[in-house]
């Protein structure tokens, strides 16, 4: 069972596995949650267990780490590290 401080709809997601070892409040979970929900719907990836959604976590992860912070942000900066 993940951390109380997660949103119930994380609990399946890959990137659940990141966020438990990397800092951030409550606020900055919620965006980058939305984020990576985001950037699975742009990519039409609908199955948590596919590698590609690990991926997408991967990089929503590190675009925070670098003080992308705000969703759009997140998800813009995800979408141009996994296009690149």
């Amino acid at each position: 069972m993940p951390p109380a401080r997660f949103p119930k709809r994380t609990r399946a997601m890959p990137i659940n596995r990141l966020l438990q070892t990397a800092v951030f409040d409550p606020e900055q979970i919620r965006e980058i949650v939305c984020a990576y929900e985001s950037v699975l719907a742009s990519l039409g990836l609908t199955n948590q267990t596919d590698p590609a959604t690990e991926l997408v976590a991967a990089a929503i992860i590190e675009c925070a780490k670098a003080g992308k912070l705000e969703r759009e942000e997140l998800r813009d900066c995800a979408l141009a590290a996994l296009t690149k």
